[in-house]
Parts: structure tokens; sequence; C-alpha cells
């Protein structure tokens, strides 16, 4: 059976990985796996020169990961750095307030993920001498098409431009949230549809230095000058997820093991882009500088040049109203293909590796009788996905209001006996593996749905003013147009 994987992310790999393994489950299944990307193989990158974004792999993911590969899991184990605590500066001045998470999660970069997946996918299937089951893996490869009644995609490879095509049995797109195959399956399947929505803001990675760089101002030319010198707070970089928050602004960073930087993300939550008028890196210094010196000190000028040209990534969520497409179930989603999120549980990686823990489950239940296992799998995950998205737009604050009973929840939850008095918040729960996104939306309804009414009058009162001022500017309009005329 050929089964065809677009998107060699977390999701995709892992399910490979499944199949490759498949054999393990005292079964007969053999599978010709193929999965395409369109970005390089990372094995045949060079990895000190590649930063990307940090992941919190939580319990919800790496029991996914365990479940397909013990080894994996050890492997991946050994690459990241358990951390549980949370620094976070409100002030931007280094007043710092420290939050103990109720679990530790696994962080590291997605690049090296990515590139650990591979390796270990591709020395399994040299070392395993007892699969009958095959493996191909095409990066550089972009999709030109697929024709899914027919269960055939053409796909080129970006070397030699030559065009392929690949017969498969079943399709899984796993190609991120501006997944290709969603699009076309929305085309070809008229019962599949989906909704897309641009979240307001963006975010950059932005990596700082271990070591604090010092940044001075000489008051004659303004030139800048850099200077190692000791941290501030060395413990703040070197211990713990550091964590800044003002407004509509924030910024995470992560020191990794094995890295001479932390790696991090700046990002905002309302247009336009607070670092849009910078135009040099002494712009980009002198922003931080002002807004917030605790970081500024560990930000570099060649840093602060490679941000300036480091594109903006946006936001968006994507709803689909099934996992599945096709008349005989010839496709499947996976991750952020099938459901993207927001950024405010950091569930997007977690979700993904679920997903494939889930279909493989089904298939093992239902004997690698995929048009079975994927009914089943539908079925079982379209609630739990509409839950996840439910707690991920609805989680956050929106008033002053709710911020003190936000802040305020979550500090009496920690003192002896209130636990069990004061009903939990989505960020009190989403690192229980035992409990389903479903489980935990039921045990927050009440904080959902009063956020979810604060947002929903947001919205009727911002589209009453667009009302308001379209009608302004039309009354504005025929005014001039008939003095005009009277003219």
């Amino acid at each position: 059976m050929r089964i065809c994987i677009v998107g060699a992310g977390p999701a995709g790999l892992l399910l490979a990985q499944h199949l490759m393994g498949n054999h393990n489950n005292n079964n007969n299944a053999c599978y010709d796996v193929h999965v395409f990307d369109k970005l390089p193989n990372p094995l045949l990158t060079d990895s000190t020169d590649s930063r990307s974004y940090p992941i919190a792999l939580q319990a919800r993911g790496l029991n996914a990961i365990r479940e397909v590969s013990p080894a994996l899991t050890e492997k991946l184990v050994a690459k990241g750095q358990w951390m549980d605590t949370v620094r976070f500066d409100t002030t931007g001045k280094g007043g710092v307030q420290t939050m103990k998470r109720p679990a530790a999660s696994l962080l590291m970069e997605q690049g090296d993920l990515k590139r650990e997946m591979v390796q270990f996918l591709q020395e399994q299937q040299g070392q395993d001498a007892n699969t009958k089951s095959s493996l191909e893996l095409h990066f550089d490869c972009e999709i030109q098409s697929i024709f899914l009644h027919n269960r055939t995609l053409l796909a080129s490879c970006s070397k030699t431009k030559e065009q392929d095509a690949f017969v498969f049995d079943h399709l899984v797109a796993a190609d991120g949230a501006n997944s290709i195959l969603r699009e076309m399956f929305a085309q070809q399947d008229s019962k599949f549809h989906f909704d897309r929505k641009r979240v307001p803001g963006g975010y950059k990675p932005l990596f700082l230095e271990r070591q604090a760089v010092t940044t001075t101002t000489t008051p004659t030319t303004g030139d800048k000058e850099e200077s190692k010198s000791k941290p501030k707070e060395p413990a703040v970089l070197d211990s713990a997820i550091y964590g800044w928050m003002k407004g509509t602004q924030n910024f995470l960073s992560v020191p990794l093991p094995h890295k001479d930087y932390s790696s991090g993300v700046y990002a905002f939550t309302e247009d336009p882009d607070p670092l849009a008028d910078c135009q040099t890196p002494a712009d980009v210094l002198e922003y931080f500088q002002d807004k917030v010196p605790s970081l500024a000190q560990f930000l570099s000028e060649q840093e602060a040049t490679q941000l300036l040209t480091r594109p903006t990534s946006t936001m968006c969520t994507v709803r689909c109203n099934r996992l599945t497409a096709g008349d005989n179930y010839e496709a499947i989603l996976l991750g952020d293909a099938a459901h993207t999120f927001s950024a405010a549980l950091n569930q997007g990686c977690n979700s993904a590796l679920q997903d494939v823990q889930v279909l493989q489950k089904c298939l093992m239940k239902h004997n690698n009788n995929w048009n079975d296992a994927l009914a089943a799998y539908e079925q079982e995950r379209a609630q739990d996905v509409h839950a996840a998205h439910e707690l991920s737009d609805y989680s956050l604050p929106q008033t002053k209001l709710q911020r003190v009973e936000f802040i305020g929840r979550m500090m009496l939850r920690k003192l002896p006996g209130l636990k069990r008095v004061i009903p939990p918040l989505p960020m009190d729960l989403i690192y229980r593996e035992d409990l389903t996104y479903s489980d935990i939306l039921q045990k927050c309804q009440g904080w959902i749905d009063k956020v979810k009414t604060t947002k929903s009058k947001r919205a009727e009162a911002a589209a009453k003013e667009a009302t308001s001022i379209g009608e302004d500017q039309f009354t504005e309009n025929v005014g001039k147009t008939k003095a005009l005329l009277l003219k």
C-alpha cells in the first residue's frame, strides 16, 4: 500500500516512523511510504548556521512520540532541555516575577527537532532487516497538482525541474497552516471546506547572546559601541524561560544546550509591526533599550541588523469541517493543515503529534484497514479539535478586570486547600496528558464563555464603528458632489 505524506514536519515524520515500524505491531501490513517536502534535506544543511523557533514538547506530544518509538523519545530528550520555570519581566526594567509551570516541557529548536526525526527515520530504515516496508524522502520537492479521485499527485524537484506522477492509496496532508493540499481538497471535494482567518499581529524569531552585550551611546556622535560585560541577570537566560510582556508586545527566550545563543520569538498581537519604523540597527537597539533594557543588554548589533531584514510571519487560525477528503477517504489532514490554533496555549506541535497518535490507534484497532480507520479517526478527533480551538481562542483575559481575575485565580490555586475551591483555568490543565482538550474545555467552560462574550461584544462594536465611518464618508462624498454640481 502506497502512502504519500506531504510535509516533513513533526506530524508527517512521526507518521512515517509508525508506518515503517508497523511490523512490530504483529500484523502483516506492508507500506511504500513517500514523504515530500519543499525544503532542503535538513541533514544536508549546516546546522551551525540554521537557527529556528523554539518548540515546547509537553507530555501530550511526548507521549505520542513514545508510543511510536521509545528510542526516538530518548534521542529527543538528550537533545533538548527540560524547563518548568518562566521568569516574566512585566516592566522591562528587570523586575522579574518567577512562575512555576505545572509540569516541565522539553524545549528545543524546530530545526533540531526535524533534523533528529529525519536522521532517526533513516537510521532505523537501514538497521531494521525485518521490515517489508519501503521509504523514500523527497526534499526540495513541490507538489504541482493532485487528482484526488484518481489518487494521483504530480510533484517536481527544484533541482532537476522534472515532474513525476505518483499514484497513491491514501494521501496525507501534513504541510502546515498554509497547506497547498487543503486548497486542492476544497476545489475537488464539494463536501470539504475550511475557514482560514488572519490573526492581527505577527512574530519574528529573535536570538539573544548568552553573555550580555552592553550597548553605549557616545554623546558627540551617537555611534553605538559594544563591549562584553557580566550580565546583570545571568540566571535569566541560563536557567529558565525568560519572558517579557507589555501591552500588545511580548517576547519569550529559551536557552538551549549546545547553543551559544538563546532562541526566542518576538511577537505583537495588533497591527502594525512596532519595528516597522526602524530603519537601521541603531534604531532597533534604541527601540529595545527604551522598551525593555533588561532584554536589550543581550541583543547584539549583528542580530539587530538581521532582524531588520528578517520577514515578519503572520498568524492565522484554520478550521476544517472535515479531517478527511474524498468520497472514499482518499486523503487525511494532520496538524496545522487540519487545524491551526492561535498561539495562546502553544498546542500546535503537541496537537499535531497527538493526531498521529490517534490515527495510529485507529489503524491498529482496524487492522490497517485505512477506510475504517480514517472514519473512526475523524469521529474520534473532530470533537477534540473543536475543543482545542475554543481553548486557544478564548483562554487569555481581554479586560483589566479579567486580567485581575486571571492572575488572582492562578495565585490562589497554588495555596493549600484552595485548589479544589477555585475553578481552574486552561493554563492549569493543559499540561495534564490524562485530560483531552474536550475534558479541559468542560472544566473551564465558565471562563471560556466569559472571554468569548467580551470578544463578541468588541467585534460588534468595531463593526458598528466601521459602518458609522462608512456612512459618514458617504455623506461627505455626497455633499462634495452636490457642491461641484452647483458650481
